[in-house]
């Protein structure tokens, strides 16, 4: 028997001939709508089934300079979409700071339950006691401070935590720090 497409393709269609309907035609769901005819996908579900386990989901890993891969690969994009948006929402002219501590609240939950580390510099913008983004004149008040040397003084206004930077001079930061 030929499909629709098959028969009108060739001419050989008439009223009176069996003609065999595709399942997308019947309005069926297709399994297997990219497999061959002839081919064992097409034939055992299983099959595909096993194959497709096999082979693994989803886009292959994202490879560094060094030609290793990235683990956690859809995590790291989480967690840049979700710091993105909390910055987005205090871009805003009316700044929706409950919408930012729920999106810094679901990076960092993200970060604690695959144990991945946030850059310090994305953990310097973010208040520690009540997790909303540190943006100067808008979520928080900065200032420098001479005790002990000099340091830079960030008080969250929405819980009045504070954080102490100390600002050595000629002091790197171990990510920025070249590899010996």
């Amino acid at each position: 028997l030929m499909s629709t497409e098959q028969a009108a393709a060739s001419g050989d269609l008439t009223e009176d001939q069996p003609v065999a309907r595709s399942p997308a035609e019947e309005g069926e769901p297709q399994l297997n709508a990219g497999a061959p005819e002839g081919s064992a996908a097409s034939a055992d579900p299983a099959a595909s089934e096993a194959r497709r386990a096999r082979k693994g989901a989803g886009p292959p890993p994202a490879k560094k300079d060094g030609g290793q891969a990235v683990p956690n690969r859809e995590a790291f994009q989480r967690m840049n979409f979700l710091l993105q948006a909390a910055r987005t929402a205090l871009a805003s002219p009316s700044p929706q700071i409950a919408l930012c501590r729920f999106y810094i609240t679901e990076m960092r939950t993200i970060a604690r339950r695959l144990v991945l580390r946030l850059d310090p510099d994305i953990k310097r913008c973010i208040c520690r006691a009540c997790n909303v983004l540190l943006v100067p004149g808008i979520t928080c008040t900065v200032r420098t401070e001479g005790r002990r040397g000099l340091q830079v003084v960030i008080r969250c206004r929405a819980c009045q935590a504070r954080r102490t930077i100390p600002c050595r001079p000629g002091y790197t930061l171990w990510t920025e720090r070249k590899a010996e």
